[in-house]
C-alpha cells in the first residue's frame, strides 16, 4: 500500500488548523503589523522545498509555506471579526479597533409586534384576524403580526406585518401594552407590543399573504379558535380602543376624528359597552 497521499492529507489538515489559533493569538497580542512574518516564512518555505527530492517532505514543507502565505489575508480579516464584535480586543490595543458591533453574550428575547383592527360597519365592531398557516398553532386564528426587523421601531413593525398578512395599510395606531409570559410562544423566549387602530370595514378589504392562509372578520362575541395569548390581547386591545373613542369625542384634535364623526364614535362606544 502506498501512505504518502494520505499522509500529505493528514499532514495538510493539521498544519491548517495549526495555523489558525496562530492567526487569532497573532492579531490579539501584535495586531496585522506581524504580516510580513508570515510572508518571510511562505517564500522562505516555497523556496526550501524545490530544493528537496524528498516528495513527501517538498510537499509537506510547501503547504507549509503556501498556509503561511495565506495567513497573511487571514490576519486582515481576523482584525474585521474582532470589529464587529466575534473576537476580544485586546485592550491594550483597543485605540487601533473601529469596533462596529458588540455581541451580547447572554441569552436574549425576540421582539414581535401585532397590529389589531377594529372595524366598524353597520351598529357592529369586528376585529380582523388571520388563519396561521404554519407552526406552531397552524390553523388558529391570530392578530396579524411578526418578528421586528433590526432596522424597525415595533410600531413600524406592527405596521408592516399588517400589511404584509392583510394588505391592508393603517394609519393611526394605540400602544396597547406589552406581553412578555416566559412560555407565550412555544418556538423561543418573546416578548411582543400590541397596538390597535379602528376604521370603517367599507374602507378596508383584506387580503390575505405571507404565511397567512385567511384573513377575516369576527365578532367580538364570537370569536374562533385563537393563538398564543391572543384571547387577552384581545381584551385588552378593546378596553384601550374605548379609552380612545372616549377620548376622540371630548378631544376634536384627536386622530379618529378624522375618520368618524361625533354620532359614529358614540356608537361605537355603545357597541363596545
Amino acid at each position: 500500500m502506498f501512505y504518502e497521499g494520505a499522509l500529505i492529507g493528514l499532514a495538510t489538515f493539521l498544519i491548517i488548523g495549526l495555523f489558525h489559533p496562530i492567526v487569532i493569538k497573532s492579531e490579539y497580542y501584535y495586531g496585522t503589523k506581524c504580516w510580513w512574518i508570515f510572508l518571510i516564512m511562505g517564500i522562505a518555505g516555497i523556496t526550501v522545498s524545490l530544493t528537496i527530492q524528498n516528495t513527501l517532505l517538498s510537499a509537506l514543507i510547501a503547504v507549509f509555506a503556501f498556509s503561511s502565505l495565506w495567513s497573511i489575508l487571514e490576519i486582515f480579516e481576523q482584525r474585521e471579526r474582532v470589529n464587529k464584535g466575534w473576537f476580544p480586543a485586546n485592550p491594550k490595543r483597543k485605540s487601533e479597533y473601529k469596533i462596529t458591533s458588540y455581541c451580547y453574550r447572554y441569552p436574549h428575547p425576540a421582539i414581535t409586534a401585532d397590529c389589531l383592527l377594529f372595524a366598524y360597519q353597520n351598529e357592529t365592531i369586528e376585529v380582523l384576524l388571520i388563519e396561521r398557516g404554519g407552526e406552531p398553532y397552524k390553523g388558529y386564528w391570530a392578530i396579524p403580526g411578526g418578528f421586528m426587523e433590526m432596522s424597525e421601531t415595533t410600531e413600524s413593525c406592527a405596521r408592516r406585518e399588517m400589511q404584509e398578512e392583510t394588505g391592508i395599510k393603517v394609519n393611526y395606531l394605540k400602544e396597547v401594552k406589552s406581553y412578555s409570559t416566559v412560555n407565550r410562544d412555544p418556538r423561543e423566549r418573546v416578548v411582543t407590543i400590541t397596538y390597535c387602530t379602528l376604521d370603517h370595514k367599507e374602507s378596508v378589504t383584506p387580503k390575505a399573504g405571507d404565511d397567512a392562509n385567511r384573513a377575516e372578520w369576527f365578532n367580538l362575541k364570537s370569536l374562533p379558535k385563537l393563538a398564543f395569548d391572543h384571547k387577552e390581547m384581545i381584551a385588552d386591545s378593546t378596553m384601550v380602543i374605548k379609552e380612545e373613542i372616549t377620548k376622540a369625542i371630548k378631544d376634536k384634535e384627536h386622530p379618529l376624528n378624522s375618520s368618524f364623526n361625533s354620532e359614529e364614535l358614540e356608537n361605537c362606544l355603545k357597541i363596545l359597552n
